[in-house]
């Protein structure tokens, strides 16, 4: 069936249908189609006279169809401005905005039942002032914590529909540790971070109301040529989104501390500091600062910034094309757009991040291409902060990873390692060609060439306070094999020495005094995209394994890697 325009207007149930607007519509209707969000902004103009500014409610739905039962978008009314003698125009918002309106977990119990909630695969904060009043749900990755935050908090409560067969998991086994939901934070926050650790997955809302989180797919869905099929064209290539230093701030960690005769509980921030050394040596040290408020243990925050490093450590190249009048949408969440040159050479070959449907007499695309803006995702505040130090900690160190890509192990179980007044070393190595260990001023170390230095801030990356305090983790590793402490999860704080079992023939026993350090394999592997077009259309173009061997002595720890 051929164009037809039709512009459905619904009340503030989506299914309560109230009328066609498609004869009053004006040109210069628009909506956008996001990668990361699903249906996303939109506008309708109408020429509706001033008495008839009341029709359109905010909280209404608003559709649009290519033709009866092909809908490409929906949205619920935002903001209604009138103009006398007539004008009317309408700003919309796709379904997706309502998770901006859901917080899971609650800051105190309540009492109809809803509670600090906490996800994860490990215990590892027992000291938290809410523990004994906390929720639980045992999840291992992304797409289980979201399948779980979906069907308790966003099903009933929004009009957004959830399939089980739309949430897929990522190539990662255990990309989650633990995260601590206090009625904060929307859900929409959460799951913008828990896509970018899942290999930069999409997700959002579709037209018909369906949540999905989904991987990357490779099909190709629509193929532009340059002069053929589009109008405008623009490449941008530049230093204005290259990180290669982040500044994370995570989340409060809790501890007990024991001088003279008190008991005192103390808090930190969950800190850190990373960098990727062959960017900086080739562009010099851009940073960025970035708060996700639920990260408090190094492999959370080591899965997250790595990722970040895969997409913004080099110099990003950017398309922004505008098509001749088109019959077929890609979506965006869907597969891939390709882009050719007038010598049917290939340009680009990629999912859109955003595409914006000029809604007229005939549909025209404007499509980006490229990752957008990851400071209008994670906005920095308007002033420079500093934050307490955990004990004991030297701050001369720092976190270097590579651009290796690794997974982490499977892991099942809990546990808790040990905090006391003093404080522990522990490194790593893993199967995948990157290793991390302590860079301490009290600590030497060495390691392969694909290898990094690290000291975390946080010195007690693992609960002090579980039953479990005088024992390694009882795990089971992704091969079926039994062990204490999988080897991307290692860190601990202790006066006194602790025994590291792995399995295989040998354990490691860590004994330290004075600085913290933590060591954990890391993973490397999204973006958002950035409003790349102003409310009246026109676009805005700124812009190999190792094994560890421990030597141990009364006053410090040495470490060192040695390639197998």
């Amino acid at each position: 069936m051929g164009y037809q325009r039709l512009i459905l207007h619904y009340g503030y149930d989506p299914e309560d249908f109230l009328g066609v607007l498609s004869q009053g519509a004006v040109k210069r209707c628009w909506f956008e189609l996001d990668r990361l969000g699903g249906c996303g902004a939109g506008e309708l103009r109408l020429n509706e006279g001033f008495s008839n500014r009341d029709a359109i409610e905010p909280g209404h739905w608003i559709a649009f169809e290519y033709s009866t039962g092909e809908r490409w978008y929906l949205g619920r009314v935002e903001d209604v401005e009138s103009e006398s003698p007539a004008g009317l125009r309408i700003r919309l918002e796709g379904p997706a905005i309502q998770l901006n309106e859901v917080f899971p977990g609650s800051f105190t119990a309540k009492s109809e039942g809803v509670k600090p909630h906490r996800y994860g695969r490990t215990d590892q904060f027992g000291q938290d002032p809410d523990y004994d009043q906390e929720s639980q749900d045992y999840v291992v990755n992304s797409a289980e914590l979201i399948r779980k935050m979906i069907e308790q908090y966003v099903v009933g409560k929004t009009n957004i529909i959830y399939d089980p067969d739309l949430v897929e998991t990522g190539p990662l086994a255990n990309d989650v540790t633990t995260m601590k939901f206090r009625g904060e934070e929307s859900v929409r926050s959460v799951i913008k971070d828990l896509a970018l650790r899942a290999r930069n997955a999409t997700w959002g809302v579709d037209a018909e109301r369906r949540f999905f989180f989904r991987q990357r797919r490779d099909d190709v869905l629509a193929e532009y040529r340059e002069h053929r099929d589009l109008t405008k064209l623009q490449a941008s290539r530049s230093r204005e989104l290259l990180f290669n230093r982040v500044m994370l701030t995570g989340d409060y960690v809790y501890d007990f501390r024991n001088y003279s005769s008190q008991l005192a509980r103390r808090s930190y921030r969950w800190r850190g500091n990373y960098r990727q050394p062959t960017s900086i040596d080739q562009h010099g040290e851009r940073r960025i600062r970035v708060w996700v408020p639920w990260i408090r243990t190094a492999e959370d925050s080591r899965s997250f910034v790595s990722e970040f490093f895969r997409i913004y450590s080099q110099p990003v190249t950017r398309f922004s094309l505008q098509t001749k009048p088109q019959s077929v949408l890609p979506l965006p969440w869907e597969g891939c757009v390709r882009l050719k040159d007038r010598n049917l050479s290939d340009l680009e070959e990629c999912p859109a991040e955003r595409i914006r449907v000029l809604f007229d007499h005939a549909p025209q695309f404007q499509i980006a291409l490229g990752p957008g803006d990851p400071r209008e995702l994670w906005p920095e505040p308007p002033h420079d902060e500093r934050w307490e130090l955990p004990e004991k900690n030297s701050g001369n160190g720092d976190t270097d990873l590579t651009n290796s890509e690794p997974s982490l192990t499977s892991v099942s179980g809990s546990g808790g390692g040990s905090t006391n007044p003093g404080s522990s070393s522990a490194g790593e190595s893993s199967d995948n060609g990157f290793s991390e260990t302590s860079a301490a001023s009290d600590h030497s170390l060495g390691s392969s060439e694909d290898s990094m230095d690290s000291q975390t801030s946080s010195h007690t990356s693992y609960s002090s306070s579980t039953a479990e305090s005088s024992s390694g983790m009882d795990v089971t590793s992704s091969n079926g094999e039994s062990s204490e402490l999988n080897s991307s999860e290692i860190g601990s704080s202790g006066s006194g020495g602790s025994s590291v079992g792995e399995s295989g023939e040998s354990s490691i026993e860590i004994v330290s005094s004075g600085n913290t350090s933590v060591g954990v394999t890391d993973l490397s592997g999204g973006a958002t995209s950035s409003n790349q077009w102003d409310s009246s259309g026109n676009w805005n173009s700124g812009g190999g394994g190792s094994t560890l061997i421990s030597d141990e002595s009364d006053e410090s720890t040495f470490a060192s890697f040695e390639s197998w």
